[in-house]
């Protein structure tokens, strides 16, 4: 049946002709970029990029001054050196005690991945798109690194510039969450494409004259052109397919009576939707029996982790491909802002305020060198009845010995500078008018601001919130913004790395003593939690690997604390911990490594820190009576020589007693400093 006006925003259903899915996928994207085109970012975002490569400073007139500089972009530069420098959470924590023991082993796996896959740079590309253009993407994937070797798969994190992701019906709230469909948009080489779609090689074109007559598209192939510079045989857009991944979130429901499988079959995105209405077990397990009940819409909707509609340039006639989203998170890649207000639906770039003055601040300081080449090199007037045009033509007054006849009279009138000199002379009005640009720049940019960022970080003595403040207003604003979306991308990386990992890659990243024993119960291939809370764990799970791996997902908690991710409460809380921790605070001990880093330190029994902490020191009075069991056993009871003391000297005068005849304890010495803390083997 035919779609009406009503229903033209849902995508067709997954049995329709392909053709009408590629043209859904068509109009969807087109609607997109209209809005994106529509938005005050799209002009900056193409000056911002002229700015960058220098375009700004060739409008120079070299015949006056061939003068250039740049300083807004070294001032970029420090901004995007500020923002990108970001820190990996230090924990993870699970809300469901039986997954404590995975959460703490994931944070060492994702911190690793972390650096593996280079995210420190994606981010940094991250950053120098939020900073021209306003907004940014990430989207991290699993995928091969090496297009021929099915083997070289990797977490791979793609950054993506405001004209790249396209969002369709985006909420009010401008959250990308939750956006009903976003178009990711890739220009890949024709071997790249080829190679990720070998079924449709004979298929795959460059992109189309048609589609080359949008502006979006048009600013996308300006953009990438510019890159390659002016020496080309041929535009390298025409080496280019474009490639239009589109995320929807399809609401479709199973209601044909039977379970419909998803997805292709033992790959780690398929599964099966139950109809509605019908008998399924749900996720509770009682006496280790799921429990039954009828299933609602929620449980039947096709897609749950979205659906994927891939299409190219080149092939329209059906999607290369068409099916669910095969990640298990079920996110859209999160958008980071550098300037976003709640009457930009897409941020504003940074140079918006501040380009116009460069360009005041370059004319200036053109103005300034064209006075001095002036002075250095003035137009003359001269006589010519008193001075030959030819000798005054080749004439140069700064050459040594040089000389110039006059007839008659030598005076003003025989030779001359055809502009006053006080008109030549470089005053201090100009300067001060740089300084003025430079520091209005500087102000609206908040260079200074990120320069006490970095500096913020080195600060020990004073709270996240309080060297957050230190940073100003600027800098604390643009990092509390980027502290939900940071979140949300970590989530995608653990969901990947459950979703992905064997044993043997996480041993990478843990040793073998980092594997949880659960972790090795049911599948050794993989990381998914064996069971799930109420099972019998003798038995195989009566949950599929998705399910498993999305209850544990839903109890695994992110934990960012304010500054976080630009590291300003990593050092302060360290020291404080460590203070505590010496003056005897009784302080978890586990909270206490995690601040450390050290992720592997292992778990204590108890929910609050103080029962935690009663469970270490029960632990570590349970060592020290086995150690001093052990050394008892080992040690014979030292027994002095006639006529020694146990001090070490003659009866009854006493003396320093020996070393090393007790077991080794914690001690606090004074001394002028201070107290301090030692290891005593004498008492």
């Amino acid at each position: 049946m035919a779609r009406d006006d009503t229903s033209r925003w849902q995508p067709p259903d997954r049995l329709a002709p392909g053709r009408k899915i590629v043209g859904w996928a068509d109009e969807v994207i087109s609607d997109g970029e209209g809005w994106l085109e529509s938005q005050a970012f799209w002009s900056d975002l193409s000056k911002a990029e002229n700015l960058i490569r220098g375009k700004e400073r060739a409008k120079a007139d070299e015949n006056r001054s061939d003068l250039t500089s740049n300083g807004l972009k070294g001032m970029l530069r420090e901004i995007v050196a500020a923002i990108s420098d970001v820190r990996h959470p230090d924990s993870l924590s699970s809300d469901n005690k039986a997954f404590a023991p995975e959460a703490s082993m994931l944070a060492k796996v994702t911190k690793g991945v972390w650096f593996e896959s280079k995210f420190p740079l994606s981010i940094r590309r991250m950053a120098q798109w939020m900073v021209m253009g306003g907004t940014s993407s990430l989207n991290p994937v699993y995928r091969r690194v090496r297009l021929a070797d099915p083997y070289s798969t990797a977490i791979c994190l793609d950054d993506y510039g405001p004209r790249d992701v396209v969002p369709f019906m985006m909420p009010q709230n401008n959250d990308i969450q939750g956006c009903y469909a976003v178009s990711m948009i890739r220009m890949m080489s024709l071997y790249e494409a080829h190679a990720r779609f070998p079924l449709f090689q004979d298929r795959l074109r460059a992109v189309s004259k048609r589609r080359m007559g949008s502006g979006a598209v048009s600013a996308r192939m300006n953009f990438i052109d510019s890159l390659r510079g002016n020496n080309r045989s041929r535009p390298w857009s025409e080496q280019l397919v474009e490639v239009r991944y589109t995320l929807v979130r399809d609401l479709s429901i199973n209601q044909t009576g039977m379970p419909m499988p998803i997805g292709e079959p033992g790959s780690s995105s398929s599964y099966v939707v139950p109809s509605m209405g019908a008998d399924m077990a749900t996720e509770y397990v009682s006496g280790g029996e799921r429990k039954m009940r009828k299933a609602g819409i929620d449980d039947c909707r096709l897609y749950p982790n979205m659906r994927l509609i891939v299409t190219a340039s080149g092939v329209s006639g059906m999607p290369v491909q068409d099916g669910p989203a095969p990640a298990w998170h079920g996110m859209m890649p999160p958008r980071f802002f550098s300037d976003d207000w709640v009457s930009e639906g897409m941020g504003l770039s940074l140079i918006r305020d501040v380009l116009d003055l460069e360009r005041a601040y370059q004319f200036t300081e053109r103005a300034i060198d064209m006075k001095i080449k002036a002075q250095m090199d003035p137009a003359m007037i001269y006589d010519s009845s008193k001075i030959n045009p030819a000798t005054a033509e080749q004439f140069d007054p700064w050459e040594l010995r040089k000389r110039l006849g006059v007839d008659g009279e030598v005076d003003e009138k025989a030779i001359r500078t055809a502009i006053p000199s006080d008109i030549l002379h470089v005053g201090e009005e100009p300067f001060v008018w740089l300084k003025h640009c430079r520091d209005s720049q500087k102000e609206y940019l908040g260079v200074s601001q990120f320069e006490n960022l970095a500096k913020a970080k080195m600060q020990s003595s004073e709270s996240a919130e309080d060297l957050l403040r230190i940073a100003g207003p600027v800098a604390r604003d643009m990092s509390v913004a980027m502290e939900s979306p940071f979140a949300d991308l970590v989530k995608m990386e653990i969901a990947l790395i459950v979703q992905h990992f064997d044993v043997a890659r996480v041993m990478t990243y843990t040793g073998p003593d980092g594997i949880t024993p659960e972790t090795l119960d049911f599948d050794p291939a993989k990381i998914t939690p064996s069971h799930l809370p109420g099972e019998d764990m003798e038995k195989p799970s009566q949950f599929s690997r998705m399910e498993r791996g999305k209850a544990f997902l839903r109890n695994l908690r992110v934990q960012v604390a304010p500054g976080g991710i630009h590291g300003l409460p990593q050092t302060q809380a360290k020291l404080l911990l460590i203070q505590a921790w010496r003056s005897g605070f009784p302080l978890n001990p586990e909270a206490v490594a995690k601040a450390l880093g050290r992720e592997n330190w292992g778990t204590l029994d108890g929910n609050t820190d103080l029962e935690k902490w009663q469970s270490f020191k029960r632990i570590e009075l349970e060592f020290q009576a086995a150690l001093k069991k052990e050394a008892g056993a080992l040690l014979p009871q030292a027994q002095g020589p006639s006529g020694v003391g146990e001090g070490g000297g003659p009866k009854g005068k006493g003396g320093r007693p020996s070393s090393g005849t007790r077991p080794p304890a914690a001690r606090t010495k004074g001394s002028a400093e201070g107290p301090r803390a030692i290891i005593s083997q004498s008492g």
